[in-house]
């Protein structure tokens, strides 16, 4: 398995697992991607923590808030960027795939990313659904998340459009784009 037994891995030239909600670019952090920050400014104090941190289950990783595509549903969270996210609706993230779960599971009309020292980012569900297709087909990203999120299958910005699901045999595409901050 890729980077197994830590709580961030190195990929060795793999790209991160992504996930797109409401504008809003979560990665699974990996080593590699902390490298690449670590030439572009200095790591701040939570990435910091992160790695002195062991798994403390098999599994565990950690969600890292990459990048914001903007538009009007995450509308002043534009500049919240850089941060792990510990908790969506209250629930201690354990890892990206964690977090993809809780979102597409909540039931409550908002979702609420939990961060920092208390600090939150919260989108209004039934906006992020209807904004999102928008989102993608302006930023040019062909599907919310990466294809190796296990049970979480992919909705193309087609499939958003047309509100269908996507079913685990369908085809996918295989040119995945995401914003070049989140690879």
């Amino acid at each position: 398995a890729r980077g197994a037994g830590a709580l961030i891995p190195r990929l060795h030239d793999q790209a991160s697992d992504y996930f797109l909600y409401g504008g809003l670019a979560f990665v699974a952090l990996s080593m590699d991607y902390v490298d690449s920050m670590r030439s572009f400014r200095a790591l701040g104090p939570d990435i910091s923590a992160q790695l002195q941190r062991h798994p403390e289950a098999e599994g565990d990783g950690v969600a890292y808030l990459a990048d914001v595509l903007t538009g009007d549903v995450n509308r002043g969270y534009e500049s919240t960027t850089g941060v792990v996210i510990h908790t969506v609706d209250g629930v201690t993230v354990r890892n990206l795939a964690h977090l993809v779960e809780l979102v597409e599971t909540g039931d409550r009309p908002f979702v609420t990313f939990g961060y920092g020292r208390g600090r939150q980012i919260t989108l209004n569900r039934a906006r992020v659904e209807q904004e999102s297709p928008e989102l993608l087909e302006r930023y040019g990203v062909t599907a919310d998340r990466s294809l190796s999120l296990t049970g979480n299958a992919p909705r193309t910005a087609a499939h958003r459009r047309a509100g269908a699901p996507t079913s685990p045999g369908e085809p996918r595409p295989a040119d995945q784009k995401v914003a070049s901050s989140t690879r």
